[in-house]
């Protein structure tokens, strides 16, 4: 009687830790897979660059660093971010830090800025000497992109579009006086879109002001501080390998 227990304990044992070899890599698997939102924002991220430009690169990358698996679909900025706001996405690639977004999305280490200017049409005497000047003026945002909060503080006459390409059109053909908008992005989409205005179009200096891009986790994702660890873990490594300024030079930056 004593060996046919022992003989059931060892089929009970076998079978246990044949279900849980059997078991552990699936959830596991399924704990390391993540869907990010983005939007169009060349040349950084965007569905048509190459793996969706060096910004998504970087992230995908970092998190395969630590053995995450991830997919990213893009929408116009304002469904992106509520959808991952919602958590109907673990995270969005990569919104500016707000307060605001500080109440629904856990940020990452800091990736690297983005420099916003205003741009104007050369036949604009766009001229300003402190922020209550640009009442004077039209200006061109992109609808769910953090502006400057004293934008809304002096009361401006801002007019919302879904792409920044579309501002730059605008503004080309003057139905606009002003575009707040990236460096790199206005240089990338006039020269690429639109580059009959290349010569119109003027960037007016100094810069507005400088953004951090961060990764974002949405606070509704299971898991996200830890998922969130791991991709800074990852990031680390991807820089000690070189990889990260390698593919950041694509920007040349």
């Amino acid at each position: 009687a004593s060996g046919k227990r022992i003989m059931n304990l060892r089929i009970y044992l076998t079978v246990f830790l044949l279900a849980t070899l059997f078991s552990q890599p699936e959830s596991y698997a399924a704990d390391k897979k993540l869907s990010l939102a983005a939007a169009e924002y060349p040349p950084y991220y965007g569905e048509h660059l190459p793996n969706y430009g060096p910004v998504t690169e970087i992230i995908v990358k970092a998190f395969n660093k630590v053995n995450y698996e991830v997919s990213v679909s893009f929408y116009p900025w304002l469904r992106g971010e509520i959808l991952a706001k919602e958590g109907v996405h673990d995270g969005m690639i990569p919104p500016w830090r707000t307060k605001a977004r500080e109440a629904y999305f856990a940020f990452s280490e800091p990736l690297f800025p983005n420099e916003l200017y205003f741009y104007k049409h050369k036949n604009t005497h766009a001229v300003f000497s402190k922020q209550s000047d640009l009442k004077a003026y039209k200006i061109g945002t992109v609808r769910g992109y953090a502006n400057p909060d004293w934008f809304a503080e002096e009361g401006l006459t801002l007019e919302e579009v879904s792409l920044d390409l579309h501002n730059l059109t605008k503004l080309a053909v003057g139905r606009i006086d002003l575009v707040l908008i990236d460096k790199k992005v206005a240089e990338f989409l006039i020269n690429t879109e639109i580059p009959e205005h290349k010569n119109n179009l003027e960037r007016i200096e100094p810069a507005l002001e400088s953004r951090m891009q961060y990764l974002t986790l949405s606070k509704k994702t299971d898991n996200y501080t830890k998922k969130l660890a791991d991709f800074n873990k990852g990031l680390k490594l991807l820089k000690a390998s070189g990889e990260y300024d390698k593919i950041l030079s694509k920007l040349d930056l």
